[in-house]
């Protein structure tokens, strides 16, 4: 109902960009992304600086699968914005996902810190110098970006990754168990490294 008030009215309210935006994340929760994305295109023809749907646009592109055109939406919001922090956050943990561009990655991982304190952008710190091999200090981005949210299976995960790579398994495994109850996606692969890690103990 809401979908249907808002496309009936949309090119009323269009005078404000944030309407674009609302629209989205109603189709989105649908699981209509298509749809959302075809609003967020449409918004972004009108508006195509708003920082709010450049960024909306990476998130639907990311949710979709399409990580090599999320990273470009990024990438093009930066050269808008540099100073985005959601974009340079965005775009640094997708280097280190896909273990590329590092040193790029960490400067960007620092800049959206700077910019804006928060857990998540801890965690991309860390799991960036995790892949560059600099375990401890990963690990100190990562114990406060557990601290900032106890409860992230993603945070947990990669502390638990971190701790495995200094030989740490009992605190790796501890960090997985407690990933496990409360992940909704990688279930299977957080059981296969704790089930690991106690067959080591055997």
């Amino acid at each position: 109902e809401a979908v249907a008030l808002l496309e009936q009215h949309r090119e009323r309210l269009s005078s404000r960009p944030e309407i674009f935006d609302y629209l989205s994340f109603l189709y989105s929760d649908l699981d209509r992304r298509q749809d959302a994305l075809e609003v967020i295109s449409a918004g972004l023809q009108k508006y195509p600086e708003d920082n709010t749907l450049l960024f909306r646009k990476v998130v639907l592109l990311d949710q979709s699968g399409d990580s090599e055109a999320a990273d470009d939406a990024a990438r093009h919001l930066l050269q808008i914005n540099p100073d985005h922090a959601n974009a340079l956050n965005y775009l640094a943990y997708s280097y280190a996902v896909k273990n590329i561009r590092l040193e790029e990655a960490l400067q960007m991982a620092k800049k959206a810190l700077a910019a804006r304190d928060e857990y998540h952008i801890r965690d991309t710190l860390g799991w960036v110098l995790y892949r560059l091999g600099r375990y401890e200090d990963a690990l100190a981005e990562l114990k406060v970006a557990v601290e900032g949210n106890p409860e992230d299976p993603v945070v947990l995960e990669h502390l638990g990754d971190i701790y495995q790579a200094m030989g740490r398994n009992a605190e790796a495994l501890a960090a997985f168990q407690k990933a496990l109850p409360v992940a909704e996606n990688g279930k299977e692969g957080l059981q296969e490294k704790i089930e690991a890690l106690q067959g080591s103990r055997n």
